[in-house]
């Protein structure tokens, strides 16, 4: 006969879980401090499908589109652990 776990430890399991859009957001974040060097808070990206949307101003997005390569193989490296990908960075 199998030994019940506590109920606390099933729960355990959901302790670090983040949703999917919140990480997505995080690795574009991450990708483009790293890459341009330019800081953009989590309410400035909005995540629509496999796109990603930044909202800034025009002179950092120009910035981002030139790295635009760099920035997606970054954040879908970050996210290699889940199913979902970004496609593109508008």
């Amino acid at each position: 006969m199998k030994s019940m776990e506590p109920l606390s430890a099933f729960f355990n399991k959901f302790k670090n879980f983040e949703p999917p859009e919140r990480s997505i957001k995080r690795a574009t974040q991450a990708s483009i401090e790293k890459e341009i060097g330019v800081t953009i808070s989590l309410e400035q990206i909005q995540v629509a499908r496999d796109a990603v949307v930044v909202h800034a101003p025009s002179v950092v997005k120009s910035e981002i589109k030139l790295h635009e390569k760099e920035i997606l193989e970054e954040a879908n490296a970050a996210l290699s652990k889940s199913k979902r990908r970004i496609k593109t960075l508008r």
